[in-house]
């Protein structure tokens, strides 16, 4: 009798923990071995994205072996662009220009190598960091690396620098220089049309630029410019220069309700964007779903001459006083 109660005991026991274990699980284990498939071309583009992305936010490098090896994120900002050898002085007087137009009376030094050591001396020295260093490297003329500009990058990073690199790169594609080869690769990076940044993955934000597209804006979605992908970005120009907007779609539970530091890295990031000659604009999300066509015309309105007149104007009176 004994024998028989203290069996019924244990197979109930075993009985009520598989019952938990099936109830544990979904759908009684059934979906526990279910994989998504995922094909080859998938897993390539996915690969792509997660490379150039940390290429651009400064986390990845390609070493003398040509192995990738990570690296901490960098505290200041880079931005490149890319222009002929001949065109160099002439694309860095129009980005100071765009600079200034954009952020106002700001304090840039503009660097290149016969000034390079002179340059590192001066922001060693202990005085006021400059807002913006703008670096010109001709590696068709000057194709020796210059240790002073590598010096000097390193003491931008180091201080929490914007600076911005007007690049020729040239034909040569073996350099010991690590600027170079940094160069190259984010060069290939943007110029490679395999590979391509992948389209935003929010509902309202493809529909917002399904929107630009219509309203003729011509959107170029998830561009990378210096450590940061903005979700739009749309290209004009206005008396001379280029005039860059930064449209960004914001969740207010994101970027306003949540504690912590996301209002900060956004200023932060606005405050690069802008020493690099990009004019933020951002959009909450209840705005577009409620006007869709004011926050176009807002758009519009930044994109017209009159109201880059009425920007520069209002640079030019702050600077006076």
């Amino acid at each position: 009798m004994t024998e028989d109660a203290g069996s019924t005991h244990s197979s109930l026991a075993a009985y009520r923990r598989r019952r938990e274990k099936l109830l544990r699980s979904p759908l009684g284990g059934r979906l526990r071995a279910y994989t998504p498939r995922v094909t080859r071309n998938q897993k390539r583009l996915s690969r792509l994205e997660e490379l150039r992305k940390a290429i651009v936010r400064g986390e990845l490098y390609l070493n003398g072996f040509n192995r990738w090896r990570l690296q901490e994120a960098n505290k200041g900002a880079i931005g490149w662009t890319f222009v002929d050898s001949d065109r160099i002085a002439e694309c860095a007087r129009i980005e100071v220009q765009a600079a200034l137009r954009e952020s106002g009376n700001i304090r840039i030094i503009e660097v290149d190598e016969a000034n390079a050591k002179e340059s590192l001396a001066q922001l060693r020295g202990g005085g006021d960091r400059p807002d913006l260093i703008v670096i010109r490297r001709d590696w068709v003329q000057f194709p020796e690396s210059h240790p002073a500009i590598d010096n000097l990058l390193d003491s931008g990073k180091e201080r929490g620098c914007v600076m911005h690199i007007i690049a020729a790169i040239g034909n040569c594609s073996i350099s010991a220089e690590k600027l170079h080869r940094e160069a190259r690769q984010r060069h290939s990076f943007e110029s490679n049309p395999l590979v391509r940044p992948l389209p935003p993955t929010s509902k309202i934000e493809r529909r917002f630029g399904e929107s630009l597209i219509k309203a003729g804006l011509n959107p170029k979605p998830q561009t990378a410019v210096a450590n940061y992908f903005l979700d739009f970005a749309v290209y004009s120009k206005s008396g001379g220069l280029p005039l860059r907007l930064d449209i960004e779609v914001d969740g207010r539970h994101w970027h306003e309700e949540l504690p912590g530091q996301r209002r900060r890295s956004d200023n932060r990031r606005d405050l690069v964007l802008q020493r690099l000659g990009w004019r933020p604009i951002r959009f909450w999300t209840d705005e577009i779903e409620q006007d869709e066509l004011k926050c176009i015309r807002r758009i519009q309105y930044e994109l017209s001459a009159d109201k880059s007149a009425e920007f520069t104007k209002k640079l030019e009176e702050k600077n006076g006083t």
